[in-house]
């Protein structure tokens, strides 16, 4: 069986099951045995699926993301056909495009707009 990856939410440092503790790396990132992987996200306790970095193309521009906070009760958004996910700690990262129409909805900008740059070599956008 291939070894899973499982990002835990923010804040925990670790995953147990079955006896065997799992340490999270610096990203917040298990790895662990596929079955184990699956009775972790079959929880309610907010561990996902580690998304796999992309390999820089000229196809993947820089990301402009703004982190905002859910209003409460709130546990994803959509925009351009995306989803988002707020995370357990009520934040949530957005496309800087979303955050005018988000805050019609009760979502709140709290720090500036993010670049993550796919391709380090390209020039970051402000």
């Amino acid at each position: 069986m291939a070894p899973s990856r499982i990002k835990a939410p923010t804040g925990t440092t670790e995953a147990s099951v079955g006896g065997h503790v799992y340490p999270t790396d610096l990203d917040g990132v298990i790895t662990l045995p596929e079955e184990d992987a699956n009775a972790i996200l079959a929880t309610d306790a907010g561990f996902t699926v580690a998304v796999e970095p992309v390999e820089p193309t000229q196809e993947h521009a820089p990301v402009i993301n703004a982190l905002m906070t859910a209003p409460l009760g709130a546990s994803s958004v959509s925009f351009a056909g995306l989803d988002y996910h707020v995370d357990t700690d009520g934040t949530i990262a957005v496309p800087v495009e979303a955050v005018h129409d988000l805050e019609g909805h009760g979502y709140v900008a709290i720090e500036p707009a993010v670049t993550i740059v796919a391709d380090p070599d390209a020039p970051a956008h402000p």
